[in-house]
């Protein structure tokens, strides 16, 4: 239940934590496409090619955190963003199916 609860908020957290401060950094905190979502966006990519080998993957992942992303920057919430990520990170479900 734990992996249920916190892997995927937890992602996301970090993520629009990450986009919020290189925004910040950028002076773009107003812009929906912003420096700080395309930076993220690509470094979480690249962190999913060394962390899965898989290049399809990380292009999937960072295009799902790009619209996830530009979800958080236009509504300026997080919630909706953490719930998708949970419900469509594999992660999570592969330790629902441990623990089931």
């Amino acid at each position: 239940m734990l992996g249920l609860f916190a892997w995927g908020p937890l992602e996301v957290f970090f993520i629009t934590w990450l986009i919020t401060n290189t925004d910040r950094i950028f002076k773009n905190r107003d812009i929906v496409v912003s420096w700080g979502l395309i930076i993220t966006v690509i470094i979480f990519g690249l962190i999913h090619i060394v962390t899965t080998q898989n290049l399809y993957n990380a292009a999937y992942t960072g295009t799902i955190f790009l619209v996830l992303g530009l979800i958080y920057k236009y509504s300026r919430n997080a919630i909706g963003p953490m719930i998708a990520w949970t419900l469509i990170n594999g992660q999570v479900w592969y330790i629902m199916r441990l623990i089931s």
